[in-house]
């Protein structure tokens, strides 16, 4: 099967490709990727306006960076060689939002549906794409790190493309710019996928780095909130994208 043109979004849907199932489409393209990322940031307001909640900060009161389960920034510099990964075996794969990421650092507080009862409003994805929303709360030493993924899964043909297009989609609400430009790493647990990071400064809740991936089925983009953070200096982008390399094999499962 060909790639098909990447689906154009202008408000208020996208028109869907012709013909075939929904979960044989192929997606591909920026825009896309711009739709599985359209809330996060919406997500993350939600968080940061709720009443009572302590400003978000760093997890242990002070590190501007998350502690791993892993401890791997291996090959992060782009330099390794394209690991095997599931889709190379035929395997598909679906996003999900389990009850706790990076090894239980995180503890979901609401998924696609609690968002959505709050008043999250979450674009449509394109034909053959599941879209996934979570918000997390940090569990480690902190109540109040807090963690957005958004993504989706389905027939991805063009991963970078999807890629480009969830980092357009950060920055597009008009109160989000990017202050450190994207960086590309290959971190040991990320099964020779890419994850790209950069750090983003939002009106509501500063500072924030931001990563993703996209793969033969799933992308997504990470959205790691800490209050602590007071300037891009403060955020080891190579740290957070060896998190989401951990985060991804814990979201990724067998359709």
């Amino acid at each position: 099967m060909q790639p098909m043109q990447p689906p154009q979004f202008p408000p208020p849907g996208p028109p869907g490709p012709p013909g075939g199932s929904g979960t044989g489409k192929i997606i591909a393209g920026v825009a896309a990727g711009v739709v599985l990322v359209g809330a996060i940031i919406g997500g993350a307001v939600m968080l940061t306006s709720g009443g009572g909640d302590e400003p978000v900060r760093a997890r242990g009161g002070s590190s501007p960076a998350p502690a791993t389960g892993s401890g791997d920034t291996s090959d992060d510099t782009g330099t390794s060689e394209e690991k095997p990964s599931a889709e190379d075996a035929g395997e598909r794969m679906r996003l999900t939002t389990p009850g706790t990421v990076d090894d239980g650092a995180y503890t979901l507080e609401k998924d696609k549906a609690a968002l959505e009862r709050d008043g999250l409003k979450l674009g449509s994805p394109p034909p053959g794409m599941t879209q996934e929303i979570g918000r997390y709360r940090g569990t480690r030493d902190s109540r109040t790190t807090a963690l957005m993924i958004s993504g989706g899964y389905g027939t991805i043909a063009a991963p970078d493309r999807v890629v480009d297009g969830m980092f357009t989609g950060v920055a597009s609400d008009g109160a989000t710019t990017v202050v450190r430009q994207r960086e590309t790493f290959r971190p040991g647990k990320a099964d020779g996928i890419k994850i790209d990071c950069e750090i983003v400064r939002n009106t509501k809740f500063g500072y924030a780095p931001v990563c993703g991936w996209a793969d033969g089925s799933t992308a997504a983009v990470l959205l790691y909130m800490n209050g602590a953070l007071r300037s891009p200096s403060d955020i080891n982008l190579a740290q957070y994208a060896d998190t989401t390399a951990v985060i991804r094999v814990e979201t990724r499962t067998p359709r």
